[in-house]
């Protein structure tokens, strides 16, 4: 998988959130679980 992200963006999430945009895209890295979130009514599929 293959990740893009706009540098000034990442330097704003890496201030607020305290990680970056590249060590958050490690989460792919591992095995990778997927289910429907069903517990509310978002008007959207999540």
């Amino acid at each position: 998988m293959q990740f893009e992200w706009d540098e000034n963006k990442n330097t704003q999430n890496l201030k607020k959130h305290g990680i970056s945009f590249e060590e958050a895209r490690e989460i792919f890295d591992g095995i990778i679980f997927t289910s429907i979130d069903d517990r509310f009514d978002y008007g959207e599929i999540r």
